[in-house]
Formats: C-alpha cells, sequence, structure tokens
C-alpha cells in the first residue's frame, strides 16, 4: 500500500497521466521448466490490477498494446479504484484525493457502530517530504511489542522503526528514479533525540535491546537525519491521544488529510 501512495503522490505532484488494466490470471503466464498440475475450482479466476504511470498519453497505450499481446486484459481506462480506494482528481489543481471509506465502515461495523456518522478523511496532494511514521504517505500506529520503562525509550524505539522505513522508501525512490535530498525524522521527544546522536552508555538506558541502537550508525552516516518538533505542530498525535476537534483538525492538515468535497465525491 506504501508503494501504491508513493506513485500516486508523484502522479499528484507532477500532474502525471494514470492508467488501470485488469490482467487475468497474470501470475499464470510464466514460463516453468517443471511439470506443474492443480486442480481448478469452478468459476474459478484471477485478475490483477496495474497502474500505469507517464507524461504521455501515447506511450501509456503503447504500453497497453504490448502487454495486450502478452497477456488476456481489460483496459479500464483512468484509474478510479485501486486496492479498496476509491481515487478522485483534480488536474488543473494538481490534487488527487483517495477514499477508503469501505475500509472505515468495515472497522465500525467489526466494533458495532454502524449507526454513527463519521468524517471521511482522505489524503490529498500528500507531500514526499512527511513520509516519517504517521505521514501522508506511511503511517502505523500500533503497539510495540516489548514493554518500556519511560516515554523516552518508546519514542527511541518509535525513531529506529521510523529509520527502517524511511530507508525503504529511499531504495523505493531510487528504484523509480526519484532523488530526494534528505530524509528527516520529526520527533517531539528531545531525550530521544539525544539518545539517538549520542553513543554514550547511559545508566538509564542500558536496558534498551542493543537492536535499537542501530538507529545511531544510521545518523552518523547521514543517510537520515532528525529534528525536533514542537508538540503543537505534531500531526502524529491523532494517532496516539484523544484530542479536541481544533488539535485533531490541525492534525490533519499537517499530515496532508481533508474532507471530500460534495464535487468529488459523486
Amino acid at each position: 500500500m506504501t508503494s501504491i501512495r508513493v506513485i500516486l503522490g508523484l502522479v499528484a505532484m507532477l500532474n502525471l497521466k494514470i492508467e488501470q488494466i485488469d490482467v487475468k490470471t497474470a501470475f499464470l503466464h510464466g514460463d516453468l521448466e517443471e511439470d506443474v498440475s492443480w486442480n481448478r475450482q469452478k468459476d474459478f479466476s484471477s485478475r490483477d490490477d496495474m497502474l500505469i504511470v507517464g507524461k504521455h498519453v501515447s506511450k501509456i497505450k503503447k504500453l497497453k498494446g504490448q502487454l495486450s499481446k502478452e497477456f488476456e486484459m481489460k483496459d479500464l481506462g483512468r484509474a478510479r479504484n485501486i486496492l479498496g480506494m476509491k481515487i478522485k482528481r483534480d488536474t488543473d489543481k494538481c490534487k488527487l484525493w483517495l477514499s477508503e471509506e469501505k475500509c472505515i465502515m468495515k472497522i465500525l461495523a467489526r466494533f458495532n457502530m454502524e449507526s454513527s456518522k463519521p468524517e471521511i478523511w482522505i489524503p490529498r496532494n500528500p507531500p514526499l517530504d512527511t513520509c516519517s511514521l504517521g505521514g501522508a504517505i506511511s503511517w502505523q500506529s500500533k503497539l510495540q511489542r516489548c514493554v518500556v520503562l519511560s516515554t523516552t525509550e518508546a519514542a527511541y524505539i518509535a525513531v529506529t522503526e521510523s529509520c527502517k522505513e524511511l530507508l525503504w522508501l529511499n531504495e523505493l525512490f531510487k528504484e523509480i528514479v526519484v532523488h530526494q535530498d534528505r530524509f528527516t525524522i520529526l520527533c517531539d521527544s528531545q531525550s530521544a533525540i539525544h539518545l539517538s546522536k549520542n553513543p554514550s552508555l547511559h545508566s538509564k538506558s542500558k536496558h534498551i535491546d542493543v537492536r535499537y541502537y542501530w538507529v545511531r550508525d544510521v545518523l552518523k552516516k547521514t543517510l537520515v537525519f532528525i529534528d525536533k518538533v514542537h508538540a503543537n505542530d505534531n500531526g502524529m498525535d491523532m494517532f496516539t491521544k484523544v484530542l479536541p476537534k481544533g488539535k485533531f483538525d490541525k492534525c490533519c492538515l499537517i499530515a496532508g488529510l481533508g474532507t471530500i468535497s460534495s464535487s468529488l465525491s459523486s
């Protein structure tokens, strides 16, 4: 999902063309040297959705033609849905919206909250410089797999996990030939930042699992940078805290979220 959001973010920022095709049983078209046998179930079919992105419609059509010679596929035209996400665009303003309303409604049904009327928040023109943990491209909010003894330790572990995600995103950007000058983690814990940069052993942190100290090498090699963010400007609080509406709205704005307009909801 993160890789798709990255691609859609580039589509929005660079105002690229995006088309979608439906390839039937794509995984069965590979050449195998071994003999493979399997029992096909009645009415069984497998389809893979594929997005094609580019600057020129003519080149996209050419690629579709080449793929159609190799695979049984259906041209779906302009991309509208992918992996349960509804795609809406405003090419004049270089904006792209993703709606995950179906996923939200499933979650509400799981907790018997179908009668509630939630606001549906969706990414809009996600900036690629906010791809840290909780950003508009990649986010995560879950219980950590270990017991921590302080908020500093919890933030330090979160910084390490963010570094792992940023390094993976860096490799993804290289793969699609996108240059990113700087990857920066924003952390609201000054003590966690100090612990990340200071190689000295402290009596209050010597119990922390040694694997989390890997982040120090990453920062030393300047593969990733870490900066302090004020608590009032930390948009990721909406993932971990109960907030008043004003603060929640500000967090949504920082993360590049907004409510879908009636003109785009049709």
